[in-house]
């Protein structure tokens, strides 16, 4: 139930901050949250592929694919055994659920999706909360498969017919 309340409390955060940022930065310099390093700010023209500029105006395609990853990290999460040890991995599933899920609301609704937080430092794509979230559980669910769940049998759960413990 933690984990379901997680998801939604991450997604409407990702939602709530894209609305806010369309209704109170699309017009003016936006706001600088740490000097020098990081602005909020609506970027136009909206973001209509995927990181990078990948795949601009494919945005069926990305709704699906976005679907597609969500269902799989689903599947994940449920085989997934009911275990302290497995917790953190079902933190990575959760955050990268939280930001797949928040990308595909805005390509569904929207057929864009707002971007608003800038590095100022140096230059690089403006990004959201969602994709924050991939990022985080990506890095996440790397380190605990290098380090935390290192044998093999330990995700044997996540093969074709296994269920978890």
């Amino acid at each position: 139930m933690i984990f379901a309340l997680a998801f939604l409390l991450l997604v409407g955060l990702d939602q709530a901050l894209k609305l806010y940022s369309a209704k109170n930065w699309r017009t003016d310099e936006g706001v600088i949250l740490i000097p020098g390093i990081i602005k909020l700010k609506y970027l136009y023209p909206e973001n209509r592929g995927m990181a990078f500029g990948m795949l601009q105006n494919q945005m069926f395609f990305l709704a699906a694919l976005s679907l597609l990853i969500l269902l799989y990290l689903l599947w994940i999460y449920f085989r997934t055994p009911d275990h302290p040890r497995y917790r953190p991995l079902r933190v990575a599933l959760v955050f990268l659920a939280s930001g797949a899920f928040g990308n595909f609301i805005d390509r569904c609704f929207r057929h864009y999706v707002i971007d608003f937080i800038q590095f100022i430092f140096f230059d690089f794509p403006v990004f959201n909360l969602a994709d924050s979230y991939v990022v985080i559980g990506s890095i996440w669910f790397l380190i605990l498969v290098l380090f935390k769940y290192r044998n093999p049998d330990e995700l044997e759960f996540l093969l074709p017919g296994r269920l978890g413990r």
